[in-house]
């Protein structure tokens, strides 16, 4: 009987254990990404890559966002020569439809960097406005070339590079 107890009980704990442990991502993730509210709709994801070619660490923290459903994580450090990927999902549901979009953040440099999505005679586009931000390219969907949108309007956008 002790054996079966403690077998039991053993199994018992690697269960609890492993939906507490697989827990802890899934609602982390939840409550960044989550299921679209009531009345809201995920639309596209933009995939915002941060280059440092400074010598120390830059840390960038979430200061606003305007329509965006997952803007991305609140606070991150981008360290020198390794790039740090951020996914970003606009909101277009209830009064975002058709909204401008944006997302900014207070950079240990000084000053902020800006993601901005808006529409303008039926496309979408994006610009990226930076102070220490050396370039911005962006990809375009369908499309293999990059344009610059440092301060410079690009349509069709889905992959940015930010480079300080």
């Amino acid at each position: 009987m002790a054996n079966t107890r403690s077998g039991l009980g053993a199994a018992m704990t690697c269960v609890l254990a492993g939906l507490l442990i697989g827990a802890g991502p899934a609602m982390a993730q939840k409550e960044k990404t989550g299921k679209p509210r009531v009345g809201a709709e995920k639309e596209t994801p933009y995939t915002v890559t941060f280059i440092n070619t400074t010598s120390s660490n830059i840390t960038l923290t979430l200061a606003s966002s305007q329509c965006m459903y997952n803007p991305g994580d609140a606070s991150f450090t981008v360290q020198p020569g390794r790039p740090k990927n951020e996914i970003l999902d606009d909101d277009n549901g209830g009064s975002c439809n058709g909204s401008w979009k944006n997302v900014i953040w207070n950079s240990s440099l000084g000053g902020t960097v800006q993601f901005l999505h808006q529409t303008q005679a039926g496309t979408w586009e994006t610009i990226i406005y930076g102070d220490h931000v050396q370039s911005a390219t962006c990809m375009q969907s369908g499309n293999e070339n990059s344009y610059n949108c440092l301060n410079q309007w690009q349509p069709n956008v889905v992959l940015v590079d930010i480079m300080f």
